[in-house]
Formats: C-alpha cells, structure tokens, sequence
C-alpha cells in the first residue's frame, strides 16, 4: 500500500511539472522524465534491477506517460493485467520475470517489445489483442504458454525465441507477417486452426514435440526450411500453403512439406 501510495504523489507531483523542464523524479527503481514522456527501470547485468509487479502495475496506468522501459530488471512475484488496456509503448529489454503472467484478454494499443527477455513461470495471452507490433525475439519461456485466441495486428516476431514447453496459438490470428525464424519448440507446438493472414516464415525452425496446425489457413507465402523430428498435423483442404521461391528454402524441405500435404489431403 505504502508503495502505491507513494506512486500516486510521484505521479500527481510529475504532472505538475512545468513543460519543457528536464526535472526527474525517481520512485521504486523507476526514472519519471517529463521531456521524453519516458518511465524506466534500469540495471546491468551484473546487478538487475527489481521491480515489484505492483510497481509494474503502476508504471502501466501512471498518467502522462507514454512509454514504460525495462532495461535489465527482474519481477520477482506474479504479474497480472488481465482484461485492462495499455496505451504505453512497451519496451521490455532482458526482463526476468521469475513468476507466472497473466495478460489474457488485455489490449496492447501501441508497439510492445520483449526482447531478449525470460519467463519463469506460466505465461497466458489468451485472448490478448496487439493493435500494433509485438516483438518477442529472443524470449525463452521456460514453461507453458498460452496465446489460444489471441489477435496479433501489425505483425509478430519470435526469432530465436525459445519455448522450453508447450507453446499454445489455438485459433490465434496473425493479420501480418509472423516471423518464427529459428524460433525452437521443445515441448508441443498446438496452433489448431490459427489464422496467418499473410506471410508466415518459419525458416531455420526447430520442432522437437509434436506441431499441430490441423484446419489452419495460411493466407500468404509460407518460408519453410525447418526441422521436424515428429510428424506434423496439416489435416485439413484449408491449409493451402504458397511455398516461397526464396534461396533459403531448400529443395529438399520444400519436397518434404508437399508430401505432408498430400498425407494430410
């Protein structure tokens, strides 16, 4: 409670600023800078920041700010923000959170980055929306995720990311391009009837648990050039894949893909 408080005067004392001042105000790790809009949290790698997930919270509905900054920080106890709307850019750069997420069914307005960032813990978009893009390169999630339903509008990054266990897209839907280059799934790969509106690149990806994209459409160019060591589900005529012509696709996959296609149909 003392810490939301003391948000609260922070935040009331930052609005109050004269514009055009460079004044900053710190509260619970976090920089208030009036001449960038900017809140951020920052430490090194050798000594991470912490920041609990009520200063989280706070940062995420603090008014007038525009982007919150997490640079090399830690959230050690559960984070949850289910069913609310961040009108923040988000830009997470080797965040650990150590416990589980919940952000289903909340509304990301502007662009949200977890680069290079870890999740312990359980992590939930289901039903999530991202009005604009969402950048997960780099991410290892360490345990289940769950994006079932979730709308990713302005396109979708997971390279190099890492899904220890399951990592679950059931019924997603990807407006714009979705990247998952060398993205590595340990655990099962369940996407039933996810939506890829436009181009889908899974080159240099590795499946090493089942994948099932069974009754999923693929509206635009699919890059494929990955390694499957279980078979993958593609039973359904609306999985029409459009196979790329780029160098990077080998012939060899490409072959391996058609004859999915023909078990499947």
């Amino acid at each position: 409670m003392r810490s939301l408080i003391g948000w609260a005067v922070a935040t009331l004392l930052f609005a109050g600023m004269p514009h055009g001042g460079s004044a900053q105000l710190m509260f619970g790790g976090f920089v208030l800078s009036q001449d960038g809009i900017t809140l951020e949290a920052a430490g090194t790698e050798e000594a991470p920041d912490t920041i609990t997930s009520a200063q989280l919270d706070s940062a995420l509905v603090a008014r007038h700010i525009e982007r919150v900054v997490l640079r090399q920080v830690c959230v050690p106890d559960p984070f949850r923000f289910d069913g609310r709307e961040i009108h923040k850019e988000l830009v997470f750069d080797s965040v650990t959170f150590m416990s589980f997420v919940r952000l289903n069914r909340t509304r990301f307005r502007k662009a949200v980055s977890f680069l290079n960032s870890k999740f312990r813990g359980r992590v939930e978009f289901n039903g999530a929306v991202f009005d604009s893009a969402a950048d997960f390169m780099g991410v290892t999630f360490e345990e289940d995720v769950f994006s079932s339903f979730a709308e990713f509008g302005k396109g979708a990054c997971f390279t190099d990311a890492g899904f220890r266990r399951t990592a679950n897209f059931s019924r997603a839907t990807f407006t714009d391009r979705a990247c998952f280059y060398r993205t590595f799934f340990e655990g099962p790969a369940s996407c039933p009837r996810v939506v890829f509106e436009k181009d889908a690149i899974f080159t240099n990806a590795h499946f090493e648990g089942p994948a099932d994209f069974s009754r999923g459409i693929f509206g635009g160019t699919v890059t494929y050039d990955s390694i499957w060591t279980v078979p993958v589900h593609l039973d359904s005529a609306q999985t029409a894949f459009v196979l790329s012509k780029a160098d990077s696709v080998r012939d060899s996959a490409r072959d391996s893909l058609l004859e999915l296609l023909r078990n499947a149909n």
